[in-house]
């Protein structure tokens, strides 16, 4: 049974947002970059940390919009904030 009901093209003509059977919307990844304003490589260590989980479809990367929502507000609340190290001592910056 496939997963996927019915898409919206974007003027591309690639799929930028998928509706799935069950009413959840699929965003694609460069649809996501664009959205956080942020680059690729960003976005790949905020999926490798764990902090935005995709779903492969056919090659193609998406997320749910109910994640990336959660990702946003998570983002705006600070909680993937941490402090800075200095890179020649390796201790955080401004401590003494």
């Amino acid at each position: 049974v496939p997963l996927v009901a019915s898409c919206c093209m974007s003027k591309s003509k690639t799929e930028s947002v998928v509706e799935t059977r069950d009413g959840r919307r699929l965003v694609r990844l460069p649809s996501v970059v664009r959205a956080l304003d942020m680059d690729r490589s960003s976005i790949w260590r905020i999926r490798r940390r764990g902090w935005l989980r995709v779903t492969n479809i056919g090659g193609r990367l998406f997320c749910t919009q109910t994640d990336l929502n959660e990702f946003i507000r998570r983002a705006r609340r600070g909680d993937f904030a941490r402090r800075n190290l200095d890179p020649k001592t390796r201790q955080l910056m401004g401590a003494s």
